[in-house]
């Protein structure tokens, strides 16, 4: 695997009498030449390896996996993939391109833990989605894994564990379906409006979790399961705007009194 880093030409400076100073390095190499494959490829594997794996890893670098396993086998690596992975397994940039300094730097990105047998991890995001009035999207960084049971996911839920992620709810305009500090379990990829189901979707820079009716003229209505709470309309020319980020399919929280 080659590294890929665009860089400006270096231009060599000349001995008294013209002659070119031979370039640095040994044999005569660039001490800035990106490292081949049989040196990276170590720290690649040790980053990916401590990271949680390679699914993990491509779900974080927002990339294929078919696409790492291809850079793991020696596929050229542009600089922006590289980037990507570090970032995505925590580890020093520096560190995974050429070996020098520390693994990780003072603050490491929480990473996932080893998978017990039968069970996948499902990413928690720090993002609170707001069951009340536009509550404000804060974060999308990922604060923790949680198991869940592979089979309770595809069997029970029917759902593709690839797409689900974790989020908290915050406000109370959901109860009693959803309450304050529940742990949603978000379908990313189900995005498309049906039935009356409860979704997460931003709007005016803010996340919510509402309920969906679409109408025929192409409006919608975001409904709250507390009464207290009216009822939304987004006209249909503002639909454009909303961004349905996925479809609430479970729910947990503490037992309340």
């Amino acid at each position: 695997m080659t590294v890929i880093i665009e860089e400006k030409p270096k231009v060599e400076p000349k001995k008294e009498g013209g002659s070119p100073v031979p370039p640095s390095g040994p044999e005569g190499g660039s001490e800035n030449e990106a490292p081949p494959f049989g040196e990276l490829a170590p720290r690649l594997e040790l980053a990916i390896a401590q990271a949680g794996g390679p699914s993990a890893v491509a779900r974080r670098a927002e990339m294929y996996l078919s696409t790492l396993h291809r850079y793991r086998g020696g596929r050229e690596l542009p600089s922006s993939a590289l980037v990507s992975l570090a970032r995505a397994t925590g580890v020093r940039l520096e560190w995974l391109a050429t070996g020098e300094g520390p693994m990780q730097g003072e603050a490491a990105p929480v990473l996932a833990p080893a998978t017990p047998p039968g069970h996948v991890l499902l990413p928690l995001l720090e993002a609170r989605a707001a069951a009340g009035n536009h509550g404000g999207l804060r974060s999308d960084h990922l604060v923790d894994f949680i198991a869940f049971s592979e089979s309770f996911l595809k069997q029970t839920l029917r759902r593709s564990p690839q797409n689900l992620a974790l989020l908290t709810a915050s406000g109370d305009s959901m109860d009693p379906t959803i309450r304050d500090g529940d742990l949603l379990l978000v379908d990313t990829s189900a995005r498309r409006i049906e039935g009356s189901f409860i979704y997460v979707l931003a709007i005016g820079g803010g996340l919510l979790v509402k309920r969906i009716d679409l109408r025929r003229d192409g409006s919608v209505i975001l409904k709250s399961d507390n009464p207290k709470y009216a009822a939304e309309e987004v006209p249909a020319v503002e639909t454009p705007t909303l961004q349905v980020l996925g479809q609430v399919v479970w729910q947990a929280g503490p037992v309340r009194s």
